[in-house]
């Protein structure tokens, strides 16, 4: 028995800490594609250990047969295990797109990097806090905006006191003109690869991802 207690207590610490190991990731200076799968790689690794563990001490008696049912029914209590602590929602590794022509006047109006439109109010905009954070602190060379739908001063006060100064959090200017390019679904993003550019990049959020972000900074990086 004493050859399962590090692997269950490391797979268990490894569930907690899933978050910390994705930002871990980064740190290194992995992609945010990889950063966001290095934390199941090492739970899958622990798991490993773990069947490993079980097979040593319970399973070595028993026929092949018996041992293959084991460790499959093993493996999909430990992946369900992991993936209902730690879940991944539809959009997590999405990149899909669509371009966008702005007329010249309205080209004019957002600035140049990423821009997220935010509603007030919105939990799913306010979730996005976080990732704007990472973005700025592991590629502070992007531009960053936020560009609130409508005049709260609470909404644009909370966006500026919890993003770093040099993200610009300022209120849309003409609404039509936004609504016409995002469709009404927040939060949204676009991508503006230059100031002079009257192409952008349009995301909603569901498929806005880390393989989005890695495009983007990719594409910022030329």
């Amino acid at each position: 028995m004493g050859n399962l207690i590090a692997p269950v207590l490391f797979f268990a610490a490894a569930l907690f800490m899933h978050q910390r190991l994705e930002f871990l990731g980064l740190e290194i200076g992995l992609t945010f594609t990889y950063a966001k799968i290095l934390p199941y790689l090492i739970e899958l690794a622990l798991l490993s250990w773990l069947l490993f563990g079980i097979h040593k001490v319970f399973l070595q008696k028993y026929t092949r047969m018996v041992k293959r049912i084991f460790i499959i029914l093993i493996l999909i209590a430990g992946a369900g295990i992991a993936f209902v602590s730690n879940p991944i929602y539809e959009g997590d590794f999405t990149h899909s797109y669509r371009t966008v022509t702005l007329s010249e006047e309205k080209a004019e109006m957002y600035n140049e990097g990423l821009t997220m439109f935010a509603l007030p109010g919105c939990p799913y905009c306010m979730d996005q806090i976080g990732t704007f954070n990472r973005i700025y602190k592991h590629f502070p060379s992007l531009q960053l905006n936020v560009i609130i739908t409508s005049r709260d001063s609470s909404a644009l006060n909370t966006y500026r006191k919890e993003l770093p100064g040099e993200v610009e959090v300022s209120f849309s200017g003409d609404l039509g003109a936004m609504d016409a390019v995002i469709g009404g679904r927040y939060p949204s993003f676009i991508y503006k690869d230059s100031p002079e550019t009257r192409e952008v990049f349009h995301w909603h959020s569901n498929d806005f991802g880390v393989a989005a972000i890695d495009w983007m900074i990719d594409q910022n990086k030329h």
